[in-house]
Formats: C-alpha cells, structure tokens, sequence
C-alpha cells in the first residue's frame, strides 16, 4: 500500500513539473514584446557624458600695420597724422591713403581692428607703446594719441566696449575719467580704456585709431617704427 502511494507522488509530481514548464513555456512566447518578458523585475543601467570645457583668452590685431613710407614735415609746420579720418596734414607721405597702407590688413581701412577672439570677456583693457611721444618723435610737443570705438558688424546691438557699472556705451570710466570715443596720450605706462571687452561674434571688434603729430624741429633722420600693445585680463 505505501508503495502505491509513493508511486502516486511521483506520478503527481511529474504532472506538476510538466504543467508548470508548459505554463512558462506558453508565457514565453506570447508576451507582447515578443518573449522578452519572463518576470516583472526590471534590470537599469546608466551611462554618463563627461567633459571640460577650457577657458581661452586671445586677443588678436585683425589690422594691425600702419605703414606710412616715407615722407617730409612740411617746415615750419607740424605734420599731423589721423587715422579716425584717414588723412595726413603738413606732410607729403607717400602712403598717405587708406588702400596705400593706413591699417594694412584689410583693404580700404583706416586705423587697427582688435578683437576678442576668445570665449569670455576680457577686463580692463589697456593699450601701451613701446615709445612714448617724446622718447620716439623728440621735437616740440610731439602727439601720439589713441582712440579706441566699439565696432558692430551687421545687426549687432551689443557694444564691444562697455563701461563696468552700467554696461553701456561711451560711458565715462571712473577710474581714469576716460570716455569712449576720445583721443588718450599712450605711452610705455598701460593706460585702461575699455571696462568690458565683449567677446560674442556681433560684438567683439573695438577699431583702435591713431593721431601722431611730428613737429618741424624733429631731429628723426630714416626708418622708425614703435609698437602698441593691447593688454586684457581675464
């Protein structure tokens, strides 16, 4: 008798095995994704993107060679050079026009072009001559002046040039009384004449021009040359 019973429990296990394998079997494969659900946990993995993006500072002459040739003062008078109006007066300078050498580096254009070719803006930018007036020219009263504007190109709206407490335009500077948009002596001493040089496309070009009187008693004899340096910080 006990015998018949446990052959009877095999017997009942076995259908239960085979029911049960039949059961997953038919789930298997008639889940909606296509037996890819076996059960209701689900598995999560994550994947991440890491990167850095690095400040860059570049401030760049786009125009940036005033090439004058050679030339005389017209005695007894001064020569007076201006770019802000491409014009040379009391001298006879062979390359006294704009597609003659005022701001070689773009055809036609009077004066230099600097910009801000980096991806934040700079502070305090500050223009410096390796010569001051009287240590390059000598003479009575020799002018080497800068002037720096904020350039727009097409449909910009932002200036280039702000001043830092309101961010506007030819605003007078507190530190130093300058204004955007006059002339400043310049010198081997950093002189500050912009507060905020922008850096987006439509608005990261300030036009830098020059105005250079050589007297008549200047005691210049052949080629001379000085450098402008332009210093922004970050």
């Amino acid at each position: 008798m006990k015998e018949k019973e446990n052959n009877w429990l095999v017997v009942i296990s076995v259908f239960v095995f085979i029911l049960s394998l039949g059961a997953a079997i038919f789930t298997f494969f008639t889940t909606p994704e296509g037996y890819t659900v076996i059960s209701g946990f689900a598995s999560t993995s994550q994947a991440y993107i890491n990167l850095s993006v690095e400040r860059a500072l570049a401030l760049n002459f786009t125009v940036y060679n005033l090439s004058l040739g050679s030339g005389r003062v017209d005695n007894p008078y001064n020569a007076t050079i201006n770019t802000a109006t491409c014009t040379i007066v009391g001298g006879n300078w062979s390359n006294n026009s704009p597609a003659m050498g005022m701001g070689v580096g773009s055809p036609g254009s009077c004066g230099f072009r600097l910009e801000n070719l980096g991806n934040l803006p700079l502070y305090n930018l500050s223009f410096k001559a390796t010569y001051g007036a009287q240590e390059w020219l000598g003479g009575t009263n020799p002018v080497l002046r800068l002037n720096v504007t904020s350039n727009k190109t097409a449909g910009g709206t932002t200036p280039a040039c702000r001043n830092l407490t309101d961010g506007s335009i030819n605003s007078i500077r507190m530190q130093s009384g300058y204004q955007v948009g006059t002339w400043f002596d310049v010198n081997t001493t950093e002189f500050i004449a912009c507060d905020i040089f922008n850096y987006t496309n439509d608005a990261d070009v300030v036009r830098v021009d020059v105005l250079l009187v050589i007297p008549s008693d200047s005691q210049i004899n052949g080629a001379t040359g000085n450098v402008i340096t332009a210093v922004g910080y970050a």
